[in-house]
């Protein structure tokens, strides 16, 4: 109610002020024009009567001639005779205004003794501010004095004249003016309402909010906002319900480990050597599995929050491969596994993210590492398909259980059937693989047959010039 009274104020403010002064300059052309009129007028009659008299009418021509101008104008009309003031022949529209013309003698006898022009404005009475009386003074070629007089509205009766039609034109001028505030007011505070209602459901917890949007106008743009902006929250909210949930279940087992050999390193007195070192050894691999889980969780983290943009660089992919094959080396020489690369002799740079693509390779190769059998092979190829670099990594592990195929990229999922690393890794790497792919919308294609291995491809298409950067939604 408060913005309508703001929007109804300011515009019957503005209005009001702008019809007024319209009306004003209306009414003072209006004064303009009608005593020009009426100057033109009395000129044309002291004209006719000039030329009446040049033409040696007969008096009572001419006389009369002067009783119908004065009863068709209003006016009053005297032809004096200087010579003989009392052969001055006089006509009057009514008393008062010859009462009026007496009255005001002593303005105008000079000219008349003179015989000069005469043209004198002057007011009618103080009780009328409405109108003044208008003297027109025309000597005449025998000799006399032809004294024409009528009433003219002045500026203030130009206004009064219009009273009507400037209430009126107020009236409806208001009444249109609240129903356009009103209309205003309400296209404005029915969204406005609908944003400070989801703004407070925010504030309170509920993320579960959409705002009704309609137009590309500011309100519209604030409210896609904050329905983004829910939507973000929403999501984040769900990974982290989602995140606590998983993590809680999958700490338990290393750190469950880490205090068990802990426990027993420090209750055993002279443990052997090698059985320590064993001990040792779990740990060992028990606090990796939680950092690399920690690190993993903060990836997925920034990727699904939509904090990790996409930036685009040339990339030697060839070298990029084979570094990440020697980071993993060791592992694979622990397992006896062979790590291969096959590349053609001219492989082109390809335009991708840097610290992306090494993620999923890294993901790829430490899972087919991990599910490979002793004394076997990972290969990674490289080769070219039209305007494209396909990429293949293959084991020649135990496969994936068919089971587990459709569950293969979902987040924290570990295979009961896996027998060489059900213990092993956290369980969303190949989600974190799944997410980048979409990010960068690559695509990409999984084969397994169990007791033969597991193949992974993905295709990195040819870019002709770095995307702009743009804002990433929410995975």
């Amino acid at each position: 109610m408060r913005l309508f009274t703001k929007f109804w104020v300011s515009i019957v403010g503005v209005t009001m002020a702008v019809l007024l002064l319209a009306i004003s300059v209306y009414a003072f052309l209006l004064y303009g024009a009608e005593n020009t009129a009426t100057l033109t007028m009395l000129d044309e009659q002291a004209a006719t009567i000039s030329t009446m008299i040049n033409n040696d009418l007969p008096p009572k021509d001419i006389y009369a001639n002067m009783s119908r101008f004065c009863m068709a104008h209003n006016a009053a009309s005297i032809l004096f005779d200087r010579v003989l003031p009392e052969n001055s022949p006089s006509y009057y529209v009514n008393a008062a205004l010859q009462a009026e013309l007496e009255n005001c003698a002593d303005s105008y006898s000079e000219a008349v003794a003179k015989g000069e022009r005469l043209e004198l404005r002057l007011p009618s009475t103080p009780d009328d501010p409405s109108s003044s009386l208008l003297l027109r003074g025309v000597p005449m070629p025998d000799g006399r004095y032809l004294m024409l007089a009528t009433h003219v509205p002045t500026f203030y009766g130009g206004l009064l004249q219009q009273a009507r039609m400037v209430g009126l034109i107020l009236l409806i001028s208001i009444l249109l003016t609240t129903l356009l505030s009103s209309l205003l007011a309400r296209a404005i505070v029915r969204p406005l309402h609908d944003i400070d209602e989801a703004s407070r459901k925010i504030a309170e917890g509920n993320f579960d909010v959409a705002i009704q949007t309609h137009g590309k106008d500011e309100l519209a743009s604030v409210a896609r906002s904050i329905n983004t902006m829910s939507e973000q929250l929403k999501r984040s909210d769900s990974f982290k319900n989602e995140i606590i949930s998983n993590v809680s279940h999958n700490l338990k087992t290393p750190i469950a480990a880490i205090l068990t050999y802990t426990e027993l390193l420090q209750s055993c007195d002279g443990i052997d050597p090698e059985q320590q070192r064993q001990f040792v050894d779990v740990i060992d691999a028990r606090a990796h599995t939680l950092e690399g889980m920690v690190q993993s969780m903060i990836l997925l983290s920034k990727i699904q929050t939509g904090a990790s943009q996409v930036k685009y660089e040339v990339i030697d992919l060839e070298e990029l491969c084979r570094d990440t094959l020697e980071s993993f080396q060791v592992l694979a020489d622990k397992k006896q596994i062979a790590l291969n690369l096959h590349c053609p002799d001219e492989l082109p740079d390809v335009l991708s993210d840097h610290e992306k693509l090494s993620t999923i390779l890294s993901n790829m190769i430490s899972n087919e590492v991990k599910n490979s059998f002793e004394g076997h092979s990972v290969d990674l190829t490289l080769s070219r398909e039209g305007r494209s670099t396909c990429v293949t990594i293959s084991d020649s592990g135990e496969g994936i259980h068919p089971d587990d195929l459709p569950h293969v990229w979902e987040r924290f999922y570990k295979s009961p059937h896996s027998k060489i690393s059900r213990d092993e890794g956290s369980g969303i790497g190949m989600h974190i693989v799944k997410t980048l792919f979409d990010l960068l919308e690559y695509p990409y294609d999984l084969d397994s047959v169990p007791g033969e291995g597991t193949t992974v491809t993905f295709t990195i298409p040819d870019l002709d010039e770095i995307p702009k950067p743009a804002p990433i939604e929410p995975l």
